[in-house]
């Protein structure tokens, strides 16, 4: 069981579990420990980095960047935490990040394509954003899918 709490623990916020989570021997704490991490800011946090990682945030505005927008960088990762802290769908997430509206008419300004939109630098584009994001989501190159229908 002490395994699986610092396994945990290490991939869902990051950090070690304190050596109160390591007494944990039934199940039924473990899951409720579980959730309470899945709940928790420190998971907003890393799962935020994570995410970044996985759409090329940092490699499109962060330090490979010419021109480095750390109010634009701040701005989105504040709004993935945000985001994260409501423990939102998977379906609800993805489409957060690629949609301005929401289903209930609400203006979401803090899609991804928005920041973009933002965003001075050149090589960030809506196309760049627009393969990452489907490469990610549906494994689907989309530079393959404009010539070949």
């Amino acid at each position: 069981m002490e395994v699986l709490i610092r396994r945990s623990s290490m991939i869902l916020t990051g950090l070690a579990p304190s050596p109160e989570e390591l007494k944990i021997r039934e199940f039924s704490k473990y899951e409720t420990l579980r959730k309470q991490k899945l709940a928790s800011l420190q998971f907003a946090e890393n799962f935020a980095v994570l995410w970044m990682d996985l759409i090329s945030f940092a490699d499109d505005f962060g330090a490979d960047a010419p021109t480095m927008d750390l109010a634009l960088i701040r701005g989105y990762r504040s709004f993935l935490i945000q985001q994260l802290k409501a423990q939102p769908s998977y379906f609800d997430m993805i489409r957060d990040q690629v949609t301005d509206t929401h289903p209930d008419g609400k203006k979401n300004n803090h899609s991804l394509f928005n920041y973009i939109s933002q965003s001075d630098t050149p090589d960030v584009t809506l196309e760049n954003a627009m393969d990452t994001t489907f490469s990610l989501t549906l494994r689907i190159e989309m530079r393959c899918a404009r010539c070949h229908d």
